[in-house]
């Protein structure tokens, strides 16, 4: 999920290339996001003791769990959310980010549509895409 939005909002970034301020506010959404997304995904493993994954087929310490859609293991207290495992306020801060950067979008989009009409189905398009962007339920239960 985070692949394709990264590689939706570049596209963006290059269409709009006319406007240098807008291209530049895309640019800095982008490594924003990036940065909210990798900060969260480093685990410092600790030196507790180990135990044996079946799923994984490795070592991990024994405060990991497996999640069946990442086919990772991670800690006890990450939940699975739109972006992968992670916190629940990871996984908040990076949702609200990528809402700030659909409606900075939105809004980038209706003024260039007073300027070309083709912005306009662009703008069509993204809406639309922002209405199937939906999250996760994060609060269901795994069986490990």
């Amino acid at each position: 999920m985070h692949k394709s939005l990264s590689l939706y909002l570049l596209l963006w970034t290059i269409l709009l290339s006319r406007d240098t301020y807008a291209c530049f506010a895309m640019a800095v959404f982008i490594l924003m996001l990036q940065y909210v997304y990798f900060i969260p995904k480093m685990i410092v493993s600790s030196k507790s003791q180990f135990q044996y994954c079946i799923s994984c087929q490795k070592m991990t310490p024994q405060h990991f769990v497996h999640c069946p859609d990442c086919k990772h293991c991670f800690p006890i207290h990450y939940v699975h959310g739109i972006a992968g495992c992670m916190t629940e306020g990871d996984i908040k801060r990076y949702t609200y980010l990528v809402y700030i950067i659909n409606i900075y979008l939105m809004i980038l989009l209706m003024v260039w549509s007073m300027v070309n009409r083709v912005y306009f189905l662009g703008l069509l398009f993204h809406v639309g895409i922002c209405l199937s962007f939906r999250q996760k339920n994060i609060n269901r239960l795994y069986v490990f």
